[in-house]
């Protein structure tokens, strides 16, 4: 999700939803994507993702299991998609 506002300044919208200025927006990126070209970097990815996407919840799992666990599989998605290198212009 990479967007700018209108009537907003050119407000840059990525992957979590919250508008920032680009050049913070490229900032954070930068650091994700730096994190990313260690080898640690997709050690902790591959971690993240045990606990999240290939995370099975029991049957018997509460209403608030259920949204605790959705919300740590959208936080890994942000963190996946930060962490993958841009396309060019997409910023």
């Amino acid at each position: 999700m990479k967007r700018l506002l209108a009537g907003h300044g050119g407000t840059h919208v990525g992957a979590d939803g919250i508008p920032r200025k680009p050049s913070v927006e490229a900032e954070i990126v930068r650091v994700f994507e730096t994190i990313a070209a260690l080898p640690e970097g997709g050690a902790m990815l591959n971690y993240l993702r045990s606990i999240t996407a290939d995370a099975v919840l029991m049957a018997t799992a509460s209403d608030a299991e259920l949204r605790h666990m959705e919300g740590m599989r959208a936080l890994y998605a942000i963190i996946k998609e930060r962490m993958s290198p841009r396309n060019e212009g997409s910023l």
